[in-house]
């Protein structure tokens, strides 16, 4: 039996449903269904009754889910218990970019001889981040959207868990090198379908700003998790890549081109728990980042 058994637990019998309970934790279905089977199994009796027309719980699953509501409490009150002689404690996770590496570089660096102090990044995927807020693994997430469409943040983040900060709203531009031969053309945007775009890693958000697909062929892609690697592939061939716009040092590095893409605009944020008030150190760390991210913008 696990906290996550028991969460999955609660949130079935709060939706009444177990497509509810995957939407709203942000896992799939399957994994929801799999963990009650498995815990069925291991307390050797029914926990929910499953008909074609609704979801019942069982007596015995009434009282696991009594239990269940008071231990996910206590739970929660031993996380609100601060660490003894902790003075300092940061943990994020995020997207990949490079700002946010200097950011807290610089951060990690200011703290690097103060005793008792524990900072922590990780690059993860968007679901990663959202759950990790969420169960309150990580003290902030940080992440890229769509800007005012149906593809932004308040689709994916409910404004009654959350407490959004906004950092950035950045132009969308296509990057692809300097003798491209789509350059040649009167609307180069609209040679590209017939060349490859390279993502990398989880940029889905990317496309998606461009939903009128005027040159995506979403058929036509290369995915790649190095972002090294996927500069030099834009500037040895003819695969272009969408995003912010670049710094001045990798548009020389790689010889790359930028096109403005009209009207297509990302929002780049951080979230908390709104249960979960700001410390002073986040704080800092967040006023570090705006000024490390509107710095690099720049150049």
């Amino acid at each position: 039996m696990t906290i996550k058994q028991l969460t999955y637990l609660i949130e079935i019998q709060k939706t009444s449903s177990f497509t509810g309970a995957a939407k709203n934790l942000y896992v799939s279905q399957g994994v929801i269904s799999q963990s009650i089977k498995d815990l069925e199994r291991e307390l050797g009796f029914k926990i929910f009754n499953r008909t074609s027309k609704k979801l019942e719980i069982t007596k015995q699953g009434y009282l696991v889910l009594c239990e269940a509501k008071k231990i996910l409490n206590t739970v929660k009150n031993i996380k609100t218990i601060k660490r003894i002689n902790t003075i300092n404690s940061l943990k994020i996770k995020t997207f990949d970019f490079s700002p946010i590496l200097d950011a807290f570089n610089a951060f990690a660096k200011k703290y690097e001889s103060t005793k008792n102090t524990h900072l922590s990044l990780k690059i993860s995927e968007y679901n990663e981040i959202i759950s990790g807020v969420l169960e309150e693994e990580c003290d902030l997430g940080i992440l890229i959207f769509p800007y005012d469409s149906k593809y932004g943040k308040g689709k994916y983040l409910d404004d009654d868990l959350f407490e959004i900060i906004p950092l950035s709203i950045q132009q969308i531009y296509v990057k692809l090198r300097q003798n491209h031969p789509a350059l040649e053309k009167a609307n180069p945007l609209n040679e590209l379908k017939n060349y490859k775009l390279v993502h990398f890693r989880n940029e889905s958000y990317y496309p998606n700003t461009a939903n009128e697909k005027l040159f995506i062929d979403s058929n036509n892609s290369i995915y790649i998790n190095d972002k090294e690697a996927r500069y030099k592939l834009v500037s040895s061939t003819n695969a272009y890549m969408m995003g912010m716009t670049q710094s001045a040092y990798y548009k020389e590095k790689y010889n790359l081109h930028e096109i403005e893409i009209d009207k297509h605009m990302v929002e780049i944020i951080c979230f908390h728990r709104k249960n979960k008030a700001l410390s002073n150190y986040t704080s800092e760390f967040i006023d570090l980042l705006s000024h490390k991210i509107a710095s690099f913008l720049k150049t």
